[in-house]
């Protein structure tokens, strides 16, 4: 068994010095083609910087839906409207809807009448 053993460690050494020789003798250009690596003269901290995704607008900002588009919807609807109707009329997800919802009731600019689905959203 070691011979075994000496005999794959030999390999393996051989190998390792193979490859190294085969790499420093070889071109950077001959390097990069055999890698598919990028051929350009920037610098690999400026092509990272580049690839890298651009940051997310803040979600306030993304979201079209405000506490004065919500206001100006239900203004136009005396009667009230039900969370559905109010956030098909704005064409709005869910999640953003109902945090804007919140900080309306909050600033009092919207009242509400009943509880979960069947609550009415009015404005004030």
């Amino acid at each position: 068994m070691s011979t075994l053993s000496s005999r794959l460690q030999d390999l393996a050494d051989k190998f390792a010095a193979d490859l190294v020789h085969a790499v420093r003798s070889a071109s950077l250009a001959e390097i990069l083609g055999a890698t598919g690596g990028l051929a350009s003269s920037k610098p690999a901290a400026k092509a990272a910087a580049k690839a890298a995704p651009k940051a997310a607008a803040p979600r306030a900002a993304r979201s079209a839906v405000t506490v004065d588009a919500i206001v100006n919807v239900l203004r136009q609807h005396k009667n009230g409207l039900r969370s559905e109707h109010l956030r098909k009329a704005l064409g709005a997800k869910r999640g953003a809807w109902r945090y804007q919802m919140q900080k309306a009731i909050s600033e009092k600019r919207v009242r509400m009448t009943g509880t979960k689905n069947s609550a009415v959203y009015f404005a004030r």
